[in-house]
């Protein structure tokens, strides 16, 4: 006898892993290019976002992890060419239920869902760069459905505890955007 909570959860990994597949798949390079346009202060909604990716891809900060997030930081950080083969590269993991994400890392992103305004919804109303985030916010809602329901249905081995998304090692410092002040953002 099957269990209805395991069959919801079932169909909750299935809309999970298309969920996640395909706002990777539609974030285009023109929509990121919204969000560069957005000038400081940068609205909270889209910082949240964007510091959440950039959780869950584990990218340190640099070149002064002191300063801690800035809006340069965020930008540095979309502007890489490592960003979109990273959020694909992790929404296939998740497609193929083999994402593993550690719990720190998930723990660090789980605070910004206790504010209700903290939705794919109303991350679609920001203007410019709303389209991009949205489909970033949905990405990071499928991860974290994806990493808490996967391990129950998938067997251990079939994990990719050890995937690296960002190369931290391999990280050029961009100077693209030092012309934008650096206040720090809580």
């Amino acid at each position: 006898e099957i269990s209805l909570g395991l069959v919801g959860s079932e169909m909750c990994i299935r809309d999970s892993k298309k969920s996640i597949l395909r706002s990777a798949q539609q974030l285009y390079p023109s929509y990121l290019a919204q969000v560069r346009d957005v000038e400081e202060p940068a609205p909270l909604l889209l910082v949240r976002t964007l510091q959440c990716v950039m959780t869950l891809l584990n990218r340190t900060i640099k070149p002064d992890p002191s300063e801690g997030i800035t809006w340069t930081t965020l930008l540095d950080f979309i502007d890489s060419e490592q960003f979109l083969p990273a959020v694909r590269r992790l929404a296939h993991d998740g497609y193929r239920e083999t994402l593993a994400l550690p719990r720190a890392l998930i723990a660090q992103v789980e605070v910004f869902f206790h504010d209700p305004n903290f939705s794919v919804q109303e991350v679609a109303k920001i203007r410019p760069g709303g389209k991009a985030c949205a489909l970033l916010l949905e990405w990071v809602r499928g991860a974290l459905s994806l990493n808490e329901l996967t391990p129950l249905f998938a067997d251990a081995v079939d994990l990719a505890t050890d995937a690296v998304y960002w190369d931290n090692a391999a990280e050029t410092v961009s100077y693209t955007h030092l012309t934008l002040p650096t206040k720090r953002i809580v």
